[in-house]
C-alpha cells in the first residue's frame, strides 16, 4: 500500500492478511518495524511477518526510508537535528501512521493492534509506545541510548536514532515496566524467543 501523509510525504507499506475469513470483531493487527539495511519484504520473510499473518494477524509493514547507515541517512539526520527535529521522530510518526491505517480497515479490530520491532526499528517503537497509548502490546529486540553514530573512514555518520534530547532519559524510556501497555524485550532477531513472542501476542491481542 502507499501512504500519502501531508507531513511525512509518500512511503510504501506491505500488508499481509490471513487467508481465511476474519473472526467476529475483526483480525488483531501487528505493525512491524524493520531495522537498518532492511525493508518490509525482509521482515515478511526473515522476521516472521508472513508467519504472523498465517497465525491470524493482519500485518502492516511500513518501509522506513533513509535506513542504511549511509550518506543520505546521515544528511537527513543532521538536517532534522539542526531544525530542532529528529529522524527518530519521523520513524515514530511513520509507525503511528501505520497503526491508524490498520485500525481503519474494516476487517481489523482497532483496539487490538500491537507493535513488533527489530533493531533500530525497536528504538522508534519504544518511543512510539510512550507517546501513543493505543498500542495493545509491544515487542522489541533492542534498546540503546539514542546517541548513536558510526565512525567511517574520514567521516562520522549519524544514525536515524541519534536523538540527543532523549539521551538523558534513555534509561527511563527503555524501562518497559513503566509503559501503559504490556511490553517485552526479546532476543535480537526474534527467532530464539519465537514461542514466547507468540504466547505474548496471543494473550494480549487475540479477541476475547
Amino acid at each position: 500500500i502507499l501512504f500519502d501523509d501531508p507531513l511525512l510525504g509518500r512511503f510504501r507499506g506491505l500488508l499481509l492478511t490471513p487467508d481465511r475469513a476474519p473472526p467476529r470483531g475483526g483480525w488483531p493487527g501487528i505493525v512491524g518495524l524493520h531495522g537498518h539495511g532492511a525493508n518490509p519484504e525482509l521482515f515478511r520473510d526473515e522476521l516472521h511477518g508472513a508467519a504472523f499473518a498465517a497465525q491470524g494477524y493482519a500485518v502492516l509493514l511500513p518501509e522506513l526510508r533513509a535506513m542504511c547507515v549511509d550518506e543520505p541517512e546521515d544528511r537527513a539526520t543532521r538536517t532534522l537535528l539542526q531544525a530542532g527535529f529528529s529522524l527518530l521522530g519521523v520513524r515514530v510518526a511513520e509507525a503511528q501512521t501505520a497503526r491508524r491505517a490498520l485500525a481503519a480497515m474494516s476487517d481489523v479490530r482497532p483496539t487490538r493492534i500491537g507493535l513488533v520491532a527489530h533493531s533500530t526499528g525497536a528504538l522508534a517503537a519504544t518511543v512510539a509506545a510512550r507517546v501513543d497509548p493505543n498500542w495493545a502490546a509491544v515487542v522489541v529486540d533492542l534498546a540503546d541510548n539514542f546517541f548513536i553514530y558510526t565512525d567511517m573512514p574520514g567521516a562520522t555518520r549519524f544514525s536515524n536514532d541519534m536523538a540527543p534530547a532523549l539521551f538523558p532519559y534513555h534509561e527511563q524510556i527503555n524501562d518497559l515496566r513503566t509503559l501503559t501497555m504490556p511490553a517485552i524485550q526479546v532476543t535480537y532477531g526474534f527467532t530464539p524467543d519465537r514461542a514466547a513472542i507468540d504466547a505474548f501476542l496471543d494473550e494480549h491481542l487475540r479477541a476475547r
